[in-house]
Parts: structure tokens; sequence; C-alpha cells
């Protein structure tokens, strides 16, 4: 895991989060190094993650269930997958290829908005000190 401290010096009170891949466990430890918040993934095969593990739904859950602070899926996320993936408690979504490879990039991203609508979660997905 990265050095907390390091990463404060750069960036000072700003949030600070981490990837814990697919293990609830790291997520765990990570909010006990003071991380504000944990990327989990990939949910699905991505071309920006080509030599990542597929995570399970299951996993997803797992971290959400296991910390308090936000998580974000992260790798693979589309407007076909993105409900399902947000069934899980996510706070919020991470998607790369899906917006930038859109022939409508504005119209995709107001497609995504529409799905993250339709979910509610239980913790603020934005890290205290982060600009809305």
């Amino acid at each position: 895991m990265p050095s907390l401290e390091e990463a404060r010096a750069v960036v000072g009170n700003l949030p600070i989060g981490t990837s814990v891949y697919c293990s609830p466990v790291f997520a765990v430890e990570a909010q006990a190094h003071g991380y504000a918040y944990v990327s989990v993934g990939t949910p699905y095969m991505s071309v920006t993650k080509r030599i990542a593990t597929v995570c399970s739904m299951q996993n997803l859950s797992e971290a959400v269930r296991a910390v308090r602070i936000p998580v974000y899926a992260v790798g693979g996320v589309n407007l076909k997958n993105a409900a399902e993936i947000l069934e899980t408690g996510v706070s919020g979504l991470v998607s790369v290829s899906a917006i930038f490879s859109a022939n409508d990039v504005r119209g995709t991203v107001r497609k995504f908005i529409e799905v993250l609508e339709g979910f509610t979660v239980d913790r603020d997905p934005f890290p205290v000190g982060l600009v809305r």
C-alpha cells in the first residue's frame, strides 16, 4: 500500500484514496490507515486495466460492507453494467473507456448521470474536503 504520509506531503489536506484491488481486507486496512476512500476493481475487463483480475459483485459488496469510507468501482464500467455495479452499494463508479471512446461524450455522461440518479448510497460519496 502506498505511504499516506508521502502522499500527504504532496497534496496537503486533499482527500487521498487508494486502490484495494478486489480485497475487502485491504479496504479495511486502508480505512485504518486513514485513507478517505478506496477504489475496488475491476468488476469487468477493461482496455485500460488489461492485466487486472476481475472482481465479483460479491467482493464489491463485501468491500462496501467492510468499511465506512466511500468505495468506488473501477474497471470495465459502462452503461450496460453500471446499474448492476451500483446495486452492490458502491459510492460511485469510475469509467474511462466507456466515456472517452463514445461518439457522443456529453450524451454518454448524461446517461451515466441518469443511471446514478436512480441509486442512493449510505455514505457521502464525496470525502471531506473534496470540491463538488
